[in-house]
């Protein structure tokens, strides 16, 4: 983004936020707070019209007092920190630390240690602050200090700023401590270095106002906050369907013949190479692969075991469509092979023709044409941003496998009875209490989960963790393997205990892929008895309808519960003195007093 674009998109959102602001009373969107060393004004219309264009509710963006950072940190109630819904930790190395960045950059060698001690405890203030207020935090790092006549042309003195920042945010890290796991990150530092430290420093408006950043990284910088703060609850694509002429190579098998494809180190194969280094590098963080191409199945197969340079292979693969069918009709039948909504997939072709018609007929779908000028094919899955803050747990690094293993289990329940078929797989299901490692796998169960989930309610990590904390509730995690492998974590069970005596289920829901074996009547049993373990008396559970939840309307009746009065959707109890036996045909395992990680 050049300045001057910069500066026309400023003055549209100071426009936008204007007019959300003089509108009639509306619902108020949520309450953020920035906290930064630095002035940051400038970032509120970025900020309140992003998060505006992400939710209906105009949110409300406020400011923390001029370099306060620590003393928000210690007394979060005097700066109303503790009324927001999200808090935003912005520093500088320069300015919260000032006088030490100074006297180390006149040689002063204690001044080293001094600063890194001073990162660590503000890292433990932030960490305090998590601790302390309702609402999320998300915490910056520094970048490297610019500016004060700092010569970052000489090699040395920039070397030299960089392992001083280095050693900040590792110490600013280990301050923050257990909290880490709550409290969000913004990688500033990254930011910086991708736009330019010097570009993205305002030397003027920093001498005028205390306010460091030029327009161009301010917008940059807003655009990262409120990715941030509804990425959260935003779910990334889970599937990418990828074409296979002129897209994973250059050339079209039919015509020029496998021999004659390229995707080598000589342009323009080397374009498609390193497009292929792209698409690899997010199947590794879970990201699941496809190939639907208008092909034969066995020239496809010859240009990936033949064509020089390849770096896919088909064991990255976890979904083909290889026909001379509609691509729409391709991606619909890869949707249904792998239980997955429309709105999980990107599709990346170089046709016109193929890119309009998916467009056109699954418009849920994300479709990105592969570009005229074939140099940009590496960067483009890279700027489309849609995999931008993905959290990966070791679940998703497993999920092509698990696809795979999955194949072979539908290949073996062809041969036999549903019955004999859910006897042979040998599933094992287990729940345990959840604990730090599990928390990311978690939480992304509870918002991207929205078939088999009873109450739909969408939960950050902040949220899951304060759960975890409290005394009064049980969240609990469902993990299952069989013969071909492990499902990973699948199941989620949130309790609540009920000042009446018993338990309220606040959230019950299950991954589709392994539905209808039994997991479900599994999950529920043993959720029950461990909750039974803890306190005696009913559990009651609530079916709230969406559009999406209508397997799961019948959940609670199937398994016992009865109809009972209660708002805000259908409401069912099982009694004190009644039980849950999970299926015969699988082994349950409760760990008791187990907390994972």
């Amino acid at each position: 983004m050049t300045d001057r674009s910069a500066r026309t998109a400023a003055r549209a959102q100071i426009a936008r936020w204007r007019e959300l602001n003089a509108a009639p009373a509306a619902p108020q969107g949520r309450a953020v707070l920035i906290v930064a060393s630095y002035t940051a004004n400038p970032l509120e219309a970025a900020v309140g019209v992003g998060l505006a264009n992400a939710d209906p509710h105009t949110p409300v963006v406020s400011f923390a007092d001029y370099n306060q950072v620590f003393q928000v940190c210690l007394d979060p109630a005097h700066h109303g920190a503790d009324r927001a819904d999200d808090i935003v930790v912005l520093w500088r190395i320069e300015d919260v630390f000032e006088r030490d960045f100074h006297a180390w950059a006149n040689l002063d060698e204690a001044a080293f240690g001094r600063l890194v001690a001073g990162a660590q405890a503000l890292g433990q203030a932030v960490a305090g602050l998590a601790e302390s207020v309702s609402g999320t935090v998300t915490a910056a790092d520094a970048p490297v200090p610019v500016g004060f006549g700092l010569d970052h042309h000489d090699g040395a003195a920039f070397t030299d700023l960089v392992v001083l920042q280095t050693a900040m945010n590792a110490a600013f890290d280990e301050g923050l401590g257990a909290a880490s796991s709550v409290v969000e990150r913004l990688r500033v530092a990254a930011l910086h270095h991708a736009h330019g430290t010097l570009n993205a420093f305002d030397r003027r408006t920093w001498l005028m106002y205390r306010q460091p950043h030029a327009e161009a990284f301010t917008q940059l910088l807003a655009a990262a906050i409120v990715s941030s703060l509804t990425g959260r609850v935003r779910v990334p694509p889970k599937v990418i369907v990828l074409d296979a002429d002129d897209t994973l190579w250059s050339g079209i098998a039919a015509n020029d013949g496998v021999g004659n494809l390229k995707c080598s180190d000589a342009f323009p194969g080397s374009a498609h190479r390193e497009f292929q280094m792209a698409v690899r590098r997010l199947r590794s963080r879970g990201v699941l692969l496809a190939v639907a191409s208008k092909n034969d199945q066995q020239v496809v197969d010859q240009a990936f075991a033949e064509v020089d340079g390849m770096v896919l292979s088909p064991a990255d693969i976890a979904g083909w469509k290889v026909s001379w069918g509609p691509k729409p009709q391709a991606i619909a039948e890869l949707a249904n092979d792998f239980n997955l909504g429309i709105d999980s997939f990107v599709f990346v072709d170089d046709s016109d023709y193929e890119i309009g018609a998916v467009r056109t007929q699954l418009a849920g779908v994300i479709a990105l044409q592969v570009p005229e000028d074939i140099e940009a094919l590496p960067d483009l899955l890279a700027e489309s941003g849609l995999f931008r803050a993905l959290r990966v747990t070791a679940d998703d690094r497993e999920r092509t496998e698990r696809m795979l293993a999955e194949s072979g289990r539908t290949a073996t329940s062809t041969t036999m009875s549903h019955e004999e078929f859910l006897a042979s797989l040998e599933l094992q299901v287990t729940i345990t209490e959840v604990g730090a490692s599990d928390l990311g796998r978690v939480t992304q169960l509870i918002n991207k989960t929205n078939q088999f989930n009873l109450t739909t309610i969408r939960r950050d990590q902040a949220d899951v963790g304060a759960l975890i904390a409290r005394d009064d509730a049980a969240v609990f995690a469902v993990t299952v393997d069989d013969r071909f492998g492990e499902y990973g974590l699948v199941g989620v069970v949130i309790a609540v205990a009920d000042p009446a005596g018993g338990w309220q289920l606040d959230t019950v829901l299950m991954s589709c892929r392994v539905l209808g074996r039994g997991v479900e009547t599994a999950m529920l049993a043993g959720a029950i008895a461990e909750l039974r373990n803890r306190r005696a008396g009913p559990i009651t559970g609530r079916y709230v309808a969406t559009d999406r939840n209508a397997l799961v309307a019948d959940l609670l009746p199937r398994h016992g519960f009865t109809e009972t009065t209660s708002t805000g959707g259908d409401a069912f109890v099982l009694p004190a003195d009644r039980t849950l036996d999970a299926p015969s045909h699988l082994s349950l395992t409760v760990l008791r007093d187990h907390v994972a990680g």
